[in-house]
């Protein structure tokens, strides 16, 4: 199983990512599923190969939240490993109040400094920005009200960790002896923050916004520790929203170039953007803009995209399996749901398109929809095992499966 490291989270990755991925149902699928749809029974779909309509955009997000929504798929299911860092007493400090600058003589400030917690006496601080190895700039209210001279001892710690960007709900946290800390409302924790002293392990956790990003959230720990320690964490994730269908502009402008076992990606006239981060790339094997599962010319190979550097460079997860130079390329979004619900997906899509567009003949989608959905989750349950109860709903009623250990 791959293991992707991002600073101290260790997150274990789905199989998948190992080379380019196969079988993965996309928002660039789901459009021309739904064209191909509306097609059959007469639409003129000519004007629409440039862009989704909005109209048919909200009919393809409604119906895969009606199905993610209708069931805890285990494809929605993380986990990953926190290194909680020792605390740092090298050293000593000196602060100088107008320019709230700490300087360390004799250690270094480590990589993780801002946001980190100081001890200076017998209060607690918050660094804000590393200025070098030697120099931070304290919190602007969380500082020392007047200088503190040179040779002071001090205690440095991390009180919060970077969570991945798809963590949505903490489900079980144990430290690596087995042992369950106490989960806390940050509120706890920020209370103790001032008083805190060092312990040998993790005894208090809480989850929280991160104190640096927008729309990310952080794991606190309630006191600094004395040695280093380990947290495993299970967690929902949370569903990538679904943005690029593949036929907006910026999906698939210029062509893409990229080297037999390389994750590199190379642009030209391309306008990669941050956004694009853990979508899909797919490359055809012509200058053609390549289709998806179902069409033609269908697409070589495809790969989730780890990075975005600039415009017209990428990097991926996996490495390509050939070289291709100057091909046709799209860029849309996977559907985080598992493969056994696939098919409800495209189903739903049908029932929805048919009461949108007012079908005669909706009755039948909208059963057939529901058959798909209730396949879907019987496959998905081979994935559980541990004798645990989940719920569905179909239309009006509400259905409940005990799951048996294999």
């Amino acid at each position: 199983m791959a293991i992707t490291i991002t600073g101290s989270f260790v997150t274990a990755s789905s199989p998948a990512v190992e080379g380019w991925v196969r079988n993965v149902l996309t928002f660039q699928d789901c459009y021309e599923r739904a064209v191909n749809f509306l097609r059959a029974f007469g639409y003129d779909m000519q004007g629409v190969t440039t862009g989704p309509p909005e109209l048919l955009r909200g009919v393809i997000i409604d119906a895969y939240e009606t199905v993610l929504n209708s069931y805890d798929w285990p494809a929605l299911e993380g986990m990953g490993r926190i290194n909680v860092e020792a605390r740092q007493t090298t050293g000593t400090v000196a602060y100088t109040s107008s320019s709230r600058q700490l300087v360390l003589s004799g250690a270094s400030w480590p990589t993780w400094v801002e946001g980190a917690a100081v001890k200076i006496g017998d209060y607690t601080h918050q660094i804000q920005t590393y200025v070098d190895s030697a120099t931070v700039v304290l919190d602007e209210q969380l500082s020392p009200s007047a200088d503190v001279a040179a040779g002071t001892t001090y205690e440095l710690w991390r009180w919060w960790y970077p969570l991945p960007r798809n963590f949505g709900n903490l489900t079980h946290i144990v430290r690596y002896t087995g042992v369950e800390p106490n989960i806390l409302t940050l509120p706890e924790i920020q209370s103790r923050y001032q008083w805190s002293y060092g312990t040998s392990e993790v005894v208090d956790v809480a989850i929280g916004r991160h104190p640096l990003k927008a729309g990310r959230q952080a794991l606190y720990v309630g006191a600094p520790c004395t040695e280093d320690d380990s947290l495993d964490i299970t967690y929902t994730l949370r569903p990538r929203d679904l943005r690029f269908a593949g036929y907006d502009t910026n999906d698939s402008t210029g062509t893409v170039s990229v080297t037999e076992d390389s994750n590199s990606v190379t642009g030209s006239s391309t306008a990669f953007t941050d956004e694009m981060e853990d979508a899909m790339l797919r490359v055809g094997r012509t200058s053609s803009r390549p289709t998806g599962t179902h069409g033609s010319p269908r697409y070589a190979e495809q790969q989730v995209i780890l990075s975005v550097e600039s415009a017209t460079a990428l990097t991926l997860m996996g490495s390509a399996a050939s070289t291709l130079s100057d091909v046709g390329y799209v860029i849309t979004d996977p559907l985080m749901i598992d493969p056994s619900g696939y098919n409800a997906v495209l189903r739903e899509i049908e029932a929805q398109l048919a009461l949108t567009y007012r079908s005669g003949h909706y009755g039948s989608f909208r059963n057939a929809a529901d058959q798909a959905l209730r396949l879907g989750i019987q496959g998905s349950l081979s994935h559980k095992v541990g004798g645990m109860v989940r719920r569905w709903r179909i239309g009006d009623g509400v259905a409940q499966v005990a799951e048996e250990a294999e």
